[in-house]
């Protein structure tokens, strides 16, 4: 059996390198809603083919590392974030009508708040969008409130600090200096 070349969905023939053709703006909404399965089916197989090839093993990421450097199979970065989400929500505790990315969103919550806002998103039907900005609101209004204000991390004394202390090492490049965060400074 030859293996297919190309996936075709009324009006689009997509292949290895893209779109062949021009597609109507209709065709390419229908298709963008398509595609949105398979964009987060892809994040999920990736990072569950990653985690089995290290035979559930977080301390053999190296090696997964190593073993497919030369591949261009996704960058660094996304083939974590892929292999951390897979890991962190087993498939039976996937929530099937959200995507990879609304799960990737609360991965770094714990257990219980993590499936609260997928439960809630879920139900609710919420893009990832939606989801984090409910979680933003929430927990801005479920956090402690500030009772003095926060110091501005960079001030007018912390720029005449610096430029007495480049001054300093201009004169004694070894000189070892503590800074304070009012701006007070002192060498040690």
């Amino acid at each position: 059996m030859k293996p297919a070349t190309h996936l075709s969905l009324p009006g689009i023939t997509v292949t290895k390198t893209g779109l062949e053709g021009d597609i109507p703006p209709p065709d390419a909404y229908t298709a963008l809603k398509r595609f949105r399965n398979v964009t987060t089916a892809t994040r999920w197989i990736i990072g569950d083919l990653a985690w089995a090839a290290i035979d559930h093993d977080p301390k053999r990421v190296p090696e997964l590392l190593q073993n497919i450097a030369e591949w261009d199979i996704d960058d660094r970065p996304a083939l974590m974030a892929s292999l951390l989400v897979a890991h962190r929500f087993p498939v039976e505790t996937r929530h099937e009508n959200l995507s990879w990315s609304h799960h990737k969103e609360v991965a770094k919550f714990d257990d219980t708040d993590a499936h609260y806002w997928l439960g809630r998103a879920d139900h609710e039907k919420w893009s990832v969008h939606r989801m984090r900005e409910t979680i933003r609101e929430t927990r801005a209004l479920t956090a402690p409130e500030q009772t003095e204000a926060i110091p501005k991390p960079w001030h007018t004394e912390h720029r005449a600090a610096v430029r007495e202390i480049s001054e300093l090492f201009a004169r004694q490049p070894d000189a070892t200096v503590l800074l304070s965060s009012d701006g007070t400074w002192k060498t040690v």
